[in-house]
């Protein structure tokens, strides 16, 4: 008997397999029990590598292939704000795929640019950095994190200054 049965019996409730509280509302619940879960580690992933001494505390910690771009972004700005704007996760369903998804968060940071950014002269002036990061779990740990941010599109802002 599931977990989200018995809890339905314990409190004197009774399930219907054939409507939205059985059997496929169920699956819902738990598929989006586990999607809340796998977005939530990742967002808080991502909120701990923009401390300051985030990214080696994190790899310290967690052991987790940082691929794609760097963020240098991350040592050029102080006072960095870091908002997660959206996230898609898609978990590993099959047998044998316990632990396992990937997760696609849209992210935006927001600092003052105090020192060289990508080659560009300190400004002194605010600077939003727009990017998205690829993280995959394996047995529930982050296995990898391939992030992506806007330089172009940054450094078409801060030029055109």
């Amino acid at each position: 008997m599931s977990l989200f049965r018995r809890k339905k019996l314990k409190e004197g409730i009774e399930v219907d397999p054939e409507t939205d509280e059985g059997v496929i509302g169920l699956f819902y619940s738990i598929l989006g029990e586990v999607i809340d879960d796998f977005t939530g580690a990742t967002a808080g992933h991502l909120e701990r590598l923009h401390e300051p001494g985030g990214i080696a505390r994190e790899k310290a910690q967690k052991d987790f292939m940082d691929l794609g771009m760097t963020r240098s972004y991350i040592d050029a700005l102080d006072d960095i704000e870091f908002n997660v704007d959206s996230s898609i996760a898609v978990p590993g369903l099959p047998v044998g795929a316990r632990g396992k998804a990937a997760v696609v968060t849209r992210w935006t940071a927001r600092g003052t640019q105090n020192r060289p950014l990508e080659g560009l002269a300190p400004t002194g002036a605010p600077v939003t950095v727009e990017g998205i990061t690829y993280t995959v779990f394996r047995n529930f740990n982050i296995r990898s994190d391939y992030t992506y941010w806007h330089v172009a599109e940054l450094t078409r802002r801060m030029v055109e200054r």
